[in-house]
């Protein structure tokens, strides 16, 4: 029983809080170096324009929304493949 409790309270904070990204620290890192990997960002996703990546200033939501738009992905799918991306980068957090 209250093993069934602590995994139902542990699901309903997950829940709560939201999708799990990419740490801040590394978000942070990746909006400061942006231009350090904007050929990264085409390489993973071709068909953005210079343009759009040049826009985005290294924002993770701005990311999100352009390859929700661009490759008519869902949002979870979008934070999904921008989390691996970031993760590739091999960033400390």
């Amino acid at each position: 029983m209250i093993k069934s409790l602590a995994a139902a309270s542990a699901l309903v904070l997950a829940v709560a809080m939201g999708p799990v990204h990419a740490d801040d620290g590394v978000w942070n890192q990746i909006e400061g170096q942006w231009d350090q990997f904007k050929g990264s960002v085409v390489e993973m996703w071709g068909d953005m324009t210079d343009d759009e990546i040049d826009q985005l200033n290294g924002n993770r939501q701005q990311l999100v929304g352009v390859l929700q738009e661009k490759y008519g992905i869902a949002q979870e799918e979008a934070e999904e493949q921008v989390d691996k991306w970031a993760e590739s980068l091999g960033l400390d957090s």
